[in-house]
């Protein structure tokens, strides 16, 4: 059996090729965030803060839907209720959830329950 030990302290001795060790300090300020910022609307959370209070239904009238194919507009729907969802979880309403229903007009109905 023959023992080479150059090729196993060379191999040892080069580092890692592309790949370097950092100090996460000396990079703060400089990492990007992950994903977007939480939607937000002054106007849709107080009137959700009153709906957990009366139990009214209300109309988002901002949320519009401009789509004409299906597809498109179930995804247009999507993307308001995953708004409305993020405004609602900021309350931090204990024990309350919406549930979001679309009329024929395509206005969004926004139900806390």
């Amino acid at each position: 059996m023959v023992n080479n030990p150059q090729t196993s302290d060379k191999i040892l001795a080069r580092p890692c090729s592309g790949v370097r060790k950092v100090n996460l300090s000396d990079l703060q300020g400089k990492l990007s965030q992950r994903g977007r910022a939480r939607f937000t609307d002054d106007e849709l959370l107080s009137a959700l803060k009153q709906a957990v209070i009366d139990g009214e239904s209300l109309i988002w009238e901002t949320a519009v839907i401009e789509s004409t194919t299906e597809k498109e507009k179930e995804s247009e729907r999507q993307k308001w209720r995953n708004r409305a969802v993020s405004v609602f979880e900021t309350l931090n309403a204990e024990n309350k959830k919406i549930r979001v229903q679309w009329t024929s007009d395509n206005e969004m109905v926004i139900t806390v329950y």
